[in-house]
């Protein structure tokens, strides 16, 4: 299972398991609901873009970055390539970009969120990159802050 994200009373996971799938479910467990279990294997990494609520995957044996809506509907294939994203492990989004580390190519690159465009590495070899997060006040879902007593 990849990184537990939350997002309005969801949270969201990835799952190799026998049946790769990409799920959530209500905070409390409750209301879990697959959203997408076919045409994936091993969804390595998986993020949210809280600005265009969807959430973004690496599938390293399918070679693809993908995107769904927080709801599992209007899929989007961004790259499927051998030679752009050969084995993908970690996947984050910022601004206009998705930014993923690969364990082949051992950099991490960064291509348009919504074309697959403008790839291109953006570090020199690393040594088995694994996870990538982007750090930015942007990136920060505002909520209440209530008080627990």
């Amino acid at each position: 299972m990849d990184f537990l994200f939350c997002v309005c009373s969801y949270m969201y996971w990835s799952d190799w398991g026998d049946q790769a799938k990409i799920e959530k479910a209500g905070m409390n467990g409750m209301h879990r609901q697959t959203l997408v279990d076919t045409d994936i294997q091993w969804p390595n990494g998986i993020t949210i873009d809280y600005v265009t609520r969807r959430i973004y995957w690496v599938d390293a044996r399918l070679n693809r970055a993908e995107s769904v809506d927080l709801n599992g509907d209007n899929r989007q294939t961004i790259i499927s390539s051998e030679t752009v994203i050969p084995r993908p492990f970690s996947v984050d989004v910022f601004g206009d970009y998705i930014y993923w580390t690969d364990w082949d190519t051992n950099q991490v690159h960064r291509a348009n969120k919504c074309t697959g465009g403008e790839h291109s590495p953006i570090t020199e070899e690393l040594d088995a990159p694994m996870g990538i997060r982007v750090y930015h006040a942007l990136k920060q879902q505002q909520g209440d802050r209530k008080s627990v007593v």
